[in-house]
C-alpha cells in the first residue's frame, strides 16, 4: 500500500490472486474493500513479495564486483515494478543488463540519478569537524555502555574513526556504505545535547524531537528536515529501500549504500548529518526520529536520500534518550 497525491490510502492486491466467495480470504478480502472511505483498491500484477526477490537477486549483483552496469536500485510499489538506474542509459546496456542480471518482467529501466555527497558548505554551518568539513547535527543517543553523544553523517569526517568535534568529543563509531553513512561522536567535552529542534517546525508550535524511532517507511509518508543550511523542508518518501553507487566527494572515493530512503525533500550543501522526521507528532514528547540526511541529487536538489535512524541505531548499538 501506498498514499498517493491527495493523501488518500492505496491499497494494491495483485488481480490474478482475488479472492472469490469460496475462498477463505474472501472476508479479508472484503474488509480491504471497505477499509476507509477516502481509501482505494488498485489491482496489480506482483506482489510485494515477487518484487522483493527480483530486486534482492539484482541487488546481489550490484553489490558484487562485476557491477558495471548499474547506478541505482529500488522498488516502486506505485508503478509495480523494480527500477534499475543504469550508468548507461541505452539500448544495448539494458541488453546487457538482461543478458547478464536478468530478463523479468517486473524490472524497468530509468537513466542513473547522479548523487554527490553534501559536506561542502558555506561559512556559518552548524559544526564543523575535525577535517574542517561543515555539516549539521543529527540527534543525540547513548550506546550499550551508556556513553553519550550525537549522530551525524560520516563522510562529515575525512579521518574517519580519528575524527572529533572539538566542542563534543571524539568519533566512537562510523561508517560511510552498506546501510548508512553515519558517525557515533562521544560527548566528551560536556556539551549540552537535546531533543530541541533549532528553528521553528513550520507545521505547529511542537519544537521537539520524540525519543521514539520510525521502524518502517511507505512511499507517500510524510517527513521533514532541518538542516544548517536550508533549515526544515517538508517532503515525502518516493522509495522507501533505495540502493545507489555513490561518489562521495569529500573521501574522494565510490561507495555502495542500499536501504537508503529517496525522498522528495529540498537538501543542500551543509545539511549533511541532519535530522530528519516523520510528520506525525508523538504527543508524548514531538516528532518521530526517521534519520539523518545523506545526499541531494545534483540535477534536482529536490530529491535526497537519508540514512534510517533505525538502521544506524541497531548497527552502533545505539538508543534515543
Amino acid at each position: 500500500m501506498y498514499i498517493d497525491d491527495n493523501d488518500n490510502l492505496v491499497i494494491q492486491i495483485v488481480e490474478s490472486a482475488t479472492p472469490t466467495k469460496n475462498d477463505k480470504e474472501y472476508s479479508t478480502y472484503q474488509s480491504a474493500l471497505a477499509v476507509d472511505k477516502d481509501s482505494k483498491i488498485e489491482y496489480v500484477k506482483y506482489s510485494y513479495e515477487e518484487l522483493q526477490e527480483v530486486h534482492d537477486q539484482i541487488l546481489a549483483y550490484f553489490l558484487s564486483d562485476e557491477n558495471n552496469i548499474i547506478s541505482g536500485l529500488y522498488i516502486d510499489v506505485i508503478s509495480n515494478r523494480v527500477v534499475v538506474e543504469l550508468m548507461n542509459f541505452t539500448e544495448k546496456e539494458i541488453q546487457e543488463f538482461k543478458n547478464v542480471v536478468t530478463n523479468s518482467s517486473m524490472v524497468s529501466f530509468k537513466n542513473g540519478t547522479v548523487f554527490e555527497s553534501i559536506s561542502t558548505v558555506n561559512p556559518g554551518v552548524f559544526f564543523q569537524s575535525s577535517t574542517s568539513q561543515g555539516c549539521s547535527y543529527g540527534y543525540r543517543a547513548r550506546n550499550s555502555a551508556g556513553q553519550e553523544g550525537v549522530v551525524t553523517a560520516a563522510h562529515c569526517f575525512l579521518d574517519g574513526k580519528k575524527g572529533s568535534i572539538a566542542s563534543v568529543g571524539p568519533v566512537k563509531n562510523w561508517q560511510c556504505g552498506g546501510k548508512m553513512d553515519a558517525a557515533f561522536v562521544q560527548n566528551t567535552k560536556g556539551a549540552s545535547l537535546t531533543n530541541n529542534f533549532a528553528q521553528k517546525y513550520p507545521l505547529g508550535n511542537v519544537t521537539s524531537l520524540s525519543t521514539n524511532v520510525v521502524n518502517s517507511f511507505y512511499a507517500g509518508q510524510k517527513i521533514a528536515k532541518l538542516g544548517s543550511k536550508t533549515g526544515f523542508t517538508l517532503g515525502s518518501v518516493s522509495f522507501p529501500s533505495y540502493s545507489v553507487s555513490m561518489l562521495m566527494d569529500s573521501l574522494k572515493i565510490t561507495v555502495n549504500f542500499t536501504d537508503l530512503v529517496y525522498a522528495d525533500m529540498l537538501s543542500l550543501n551543509g545539511d549533511s548529518g541532519g535530522i530528519v522526521i516523520d510528520q506525525t507528532l508523538n504527543f508524548n514528547d514531538g516528532y518521530l526520529t526517521a534519520g539523518i540526511c545523506t545526499a541531494s541529487s545534483s540535477t534536482n536538489r529536490n530529491h535526497s536520500l537519508f540514512a534510517k535512524a533505525s538502521n544506524i541505531n541497531s548497527t552502533f548499538g545505539l538508543s534515543r534518550y
